[in-house]
């Protein structure tokens, strides 16, 4: 029973050492893909692009930086929003992955088989140590019994 146990944990630790790097490698690949997607449409073309980079730097300006170093401090503020948003939308198909592949799963419960426990109870460890290895009985009544018993306050 001890080998059954610790191969089932073997398993199950092996198991989720996959499913995590499988989605840590899934949720990267989307990000980089998501990320892409996003910053094509970040362009001088596009009409909401060069209205929040000037937002920005006079954001970055009104807190005491020079005129290019706002600008560049800009870019990285837009260049991390893409980043946050690319890794929402990457999680977000992550859990849906999840969910999908929880709700597959439910069918296999119906293959579980439930059996009821035995009326008898199994033995406990206390019943299979040996007579050698309990403890001696202790006498009921103590050596000295015309003794009072001492209290003892911490």
């Amino acid at each position: 029973m001890g080998h059954a146990a610790s191969i089932f944990n073997l398993m199950r630790n092996i198991g989720g050492s996959f499913g995590v790097a499988i989605m840590t490698t899934f949720l990267s690949r989307r990000g980089q893909f998501h990320q892409s997607r996003l910053a094509e449409h970040i362009t001088p073309a596009s009409l909401a692009m060069p209205r929040m980079l000037r937002a920005a730097q006079a954001w970055f300006q009104a807190y005491g930086f020079d005129h290019y170093t706002a600008y560049r401090k800009a870019f990285g503020a837009m260049y991390g929003m893409v980043q946050q948003q690319a890794a929402m939308l990457s999680f977000v198909e992550a859990f849906w992955i999840m969910g999908v592949a929880f709700l597959l799963m439910l069918p296999f419960l119906l293959l579980l088989r439930y059996t009821k426990p035995a009326a008898e109870t199994a033995p406990t460890v206390r019943d299979q140590v040996p007579e050698l290895l309990r403890p001696a009985a202790q006498p009921a009544v103590p050596e000295s019994a015309s003794e009072e018993p001492v209290l003892v306050s911490h």
